[in-house]
């Protein structure tokens, strides 16, 4: 990765353009036209001038052993200072590229500390600062403003600080003020002796972080009093936020915080300390995904630590809010995500809550305004890839609260998904918890007055040690809201009393297991037939006892589908439970397209039919099924069955099924595609007695796809039953007139539906076609 970005073009003129007639210009470098020859005097002409001043920094020498400073004097009423590297000399007007500044070889300081004023910092590299590891601030830059201001200010645009090291913040140490980080600002292998690895924030202070190529990555918190060699401190690999200060971070690159190491947040770590009833809030996110991977912590928060106060006894809140992000591979012993909660035990009063808002609300507004929710498909909004670890993903302490939407949990490896250790409040609405590896039960609340909602949620395909899916020791309560719980050998709910003791809510609820639930109306009868568990895919096939199962509520889907799709016409209610909504659009068959795989679909001559991505029909562009069976294992064949897909109907009525296939020659020598049909009134796995068939083929000759005339398949509602299906099979055949090997592609099945109890069907008012 190249670090050394270039700012874009329009936000390097606005700076240089911001420099009025009467403001001061110095130059630094070795020509001629250079008015100083260190940056260190230039800074002082800054300061000793009462208006806006300009430096601009060619890259003709080196600079080290550098120890700069910008302190208060008798002009420090506000004065704004644009400091511009990347120069060739001290006549280029046009920058390219940074201006490396190296604290190395010089005293035990921070390469730049900043006592006052508006500071805007453009196309610099600062590295090797080393202030001291006993009580330095800020190894590359240290800011130290009076207060929270406009024009105690501080912003970095297209700057890199790498491989510096303090005490506190390793690369940058900011107290009071307002600190901006523009696009292309990176913070790589700095080192906090004890906290704050990359940046630290505190004091009367707020950073606000966005633009593209924003990353932190490779920092460390090391957490060791070097005086006594013991454990002090280690909060944020990357970033500490300590109240008051506040601050909304969007990291918009690829990177984002990954790779950092501490003892409590690996990645991040949001501390409210202070007491006195002031609360804090961080907003994090990105206006696509913002990821926070492969972080270490040694104690607890391998990606985020959030911590309140226990002491205090005046409720002075901690809420980290995200939205748009991504953790991944992360890893602690406790908390591999995410930890919040008190540190230490509650003393009386009113102690501080530590609450986690994933794609919720923070209590004073919206997340992020400017953030545009993004789907699934975007990587979004997931807890993936957390192996080894001995711990929940998400460990919840006392205070802590979670509530979370459109969220992800799948692909982990940990004790838990998620452990709450005293009575707070888990809500997860509209989320999917799926393929995830757990040694004991999914969820675990260890208080009475614990509650936990699973809303429009999706739990399937766990992988679950224990006898358990959650888990009550103290009992609880329960609210179960149009959600899908689908883990079929495993008991569903451990509780102190049974699960009657519950405080239990069940509305329109399917659950593979109920004698350990409530015995309460509200249950919905399954299996919840889901679309492509092998993809991942845990969309609703259209004739899932879970389509059409609620009352309406509006709103979208975790895929941003909007909800109350009807589905079946003569439904009462048209609400889909679980996490995702099916489409009136949405087709009938599964992987019908072969995108990528012939996954959902039996092969039915195996290793002869294979995926192949080279040869589709070029409608979709993702690939055919081919078969090819050698002479001599077809010649004794008349034909071959390829594929099938058994197809479960919703309703009787009129389908129309048709497809796509090629073979090579011509139609006097090339083999037969077909397309068959079979219908049976009583047979939900397609393996009964047979009501109706049919059989169709394909015209054309050579390579070229060709469709086959539709067949209309007949489901008299006389017949018609919860178990009616139909098996969709494609199959080659010799040609009469020349038998050998056997080949064919095929591509595009689709069934459709002609006619139903309600006309025209939904699909079609949809514009479906």
């Amino acid at each position: 990765m190249n670090l050394l970005r270039s700012i874009r073009a329009a936000t390097l003129a606005g700076l240089i353009m911001s420099v009025g007639a009467e403001a001061a210009v110095y130059t630094v470098g070795t020509d001629f036209q250079c008015s100083h020859s260190t940056i260190q005097a230039a800074l002082d002409a800054a300061v000793a001038n009462p208006g806006a001043d300009t430096i601009r920094i060619a890259n003709n020498q080196t600079y080290t052993a550098q120890a700069l400073t910008k302190r208060r004097g008798s002009n420090a009423g506000g004065s704004r200072l644009e400091v511009i590297g990347g120069f060739s000399d001290c006549s280029d007007l046009s920058p390219s590229g940074n201006t490396v500044i190296s604290g190395q070889g010089g005293v035990e300081a921070s390469v730049l500390t900043i006592e006052y004023g508006e500071n805007v910092l453009v196309n610099l590299t600062l590295i090797r600062g080393d202030a001291s590891m006993i009580d330095g601030q800020g190894g590359g830059i240290r800011f130290l403003a009076n207060s929270m201001s406009t024009i105690e200010r501080l912003e970095l645009y297209n700057v890199v600080l790498s491989q510096n090291k303090a005490a506190f913040g390793g690369g940058l140490d900011a107290k009071n003020g307002s600190v901006v980080i523009g696009p292309g600002t990176q913070f790589v292998l700095n080192t906090a002796q004890f906290s704050g690895g990359a940046i630290r924030i505190h004091g009367d202070a707020n950073i606000a972080m966005s633009g593209a190529d924003n990353i932190a990555i490779n920092n460390e918190a090391l957490g060791i009093n070097p005086s006594t060699n013991q454990p002090s401190g280690g909060y944020g690999g990357a970033v500490l936020i300590e109240a008051p200060a506040t601050a909304t971070l969007r990291f918009d690159a690829p990177g984002g915080v990954s790779g950092n190491l501490a003892r409590y947040g690996g990645g991040i770590a949001i501390r409210n300390q202070q007491g006195n009833g002031n609360n804090l809030a961080v907003s994090i996110g990105a206006p696509d995904s913002l990821v926070i991977a492969n972080n270490v912590a040694s104690v607890a928060g391998g990606g985020l630590w959030v911590e309140g106060s226990s002491t205090d006894g005046t409720g002075s809140d901690v809420e980290v809010c995200l939205s748009n992000f991504r953790f991944e591979g992360n890893s602690a012993p406790s908390g591999a995500a995410i930890h919040a909660g008190l540190l230490g035990a509650v003393s009386g009063g009113d102690p501080s809550r530590a609450r986690v808002a994933l794609n919720e609300n923070c209590s004073g507004g919206n997340v992020e305004p400017t953030n545009v929710p993004c789907a699934l498909a975007g990587t979004c909004n997931r807890f993936i890839g957390h192996v080894g670890n001995m711990g929940s993903l998400l460990q919840l302490g006392p205070g802590a609260r979670l509530d979370a939407q459109r969220v992800v949990f799948s692909d982990n490896q940990v004790q838990r998904l998620i452990d709450a250790a005293a009575g707070e409040t888990i809500f997860l609405r509209t989320c999917a918890a799926t393929r995830n590896t757990l040694a004991t039960s999914l969820l675990r609340v260890r208080s009475p007055l614990g509650a936990v909602t699973f809303d429009e949620c999706t739990v399937a395909d766990n992988s679950i040690g224990g006898s358990f899916v959650l888990e009550f020791p103290d009992g609880g309560a329960l609210a179960l809201r149009n959600a899908i719980l689908w883990q079929p050998g495993k008991l569903m709910v451990s509780a102190a009393g049974g699960g009657n003791s519950l405080g239990a809510t069940v509305q329109a609820v399917m659950v593979s297991e109920r004698s350990t639930l409530p015995e309460l109306p509200g249950y919905i009868d399954g299996p919840p037939a889901f679309n492509d568990p092998a993809m991942s895919d845990y969309r609703l096939r259209i004739a899932s006892p879970a389509v059409d199962a609620a009352n309406t509520r509006g709103g979208f889907d975790l895929l941003l589908q909007p909800r109350d799709r009807q589905i079946r016409p003569d439904a009462s209610v048209i609400r889909d439970i679980g996490a995702f909504e099916r489409q009136q659009n949405a087709p009938l068959l599964v992987n019908a397209t072969f995108a990528g795989n012939l996954s959902a679909w039996s092969v039915r001559s195996s290793p002869y039919t294979t995926y192949d991505a080279l040869n589709n029909d070029g409608a979709d562009g993702s690939g055919s099924v081919l078969v090819s069976i050698p002479i001599e294992v077809a010649a004794s064949m008349t034909e071959a069955e390829v594929l099938s897909q058994c197809f479960n109907v919703p309703f009787a009525g009129v389908y129309s099924l048709s497809a796509r296939a090629s073979a090579n020659g011509t139609a006097q020598t090339r083999d037969v595609p077909k397309l068959y049909w079979r219908l049976r009134d009583n047979s939900a796995d397609c393996t009964g007695p047979v009501s109706a068939q049919g059989v169709t083929f394909f015209p054309g000759a050579g390579s070229s796809f060709a469709s086959a005339t539709a067949s209309e398949i007949t489901v008299p509602s006389a017949t018609f039953g919860p178990s009616t299906s139909i098996e969709v099979l494609l199959a080659v055949g010799h040609n009469s007139n020349a038998i050998g090997s056997l080949q064919a592609r095929f591509d595009n099945p689709e069934l459709r539906i002609l006619s139903g109890p309600l006309l025209p069907y939904p699909v079609f008012a949809d514009g479906f076609e």
